[in-house]
């Protein structure tokens, strides 16, 4: 199974206002596909949300959003 990662949103503050923010943005997020969604659900999970869309064709699409804490970063890039 082939995943794709992005980094979608980056929240400064506490950990409870990133849960807050980013859990706003799972809930409006409208996925590429399916692209005539039939039902839509949403699930907390212990490191954030996964989504899954079914379409009107019968696919059945997963999204996984994490939330994760910045732990370390070695700087800005320059060339």
């Amino acid at each position: 199974m082939r995943r794709q990662y992005e980094l979608m949103a980056t929240v400064d503050g506490t950990h409870e206002e990133a849960v807050t923010r980013f859990g706003e943005f799972v809930r409006l997020y409208r996925p590429k596909h399916p692209l005539y969604p039939v039902r839509m659900r949403r699930y907390r999970t212990g490191d954030g949300w996964m989504v899954i869309g079914d379409g009107s064709a019968g696919g059945v699409f997963t999204y996984h959003f994490l939330l994760t804490e910045l732990e370390w970063d070695s700087g800005q890039i320059t060339y």
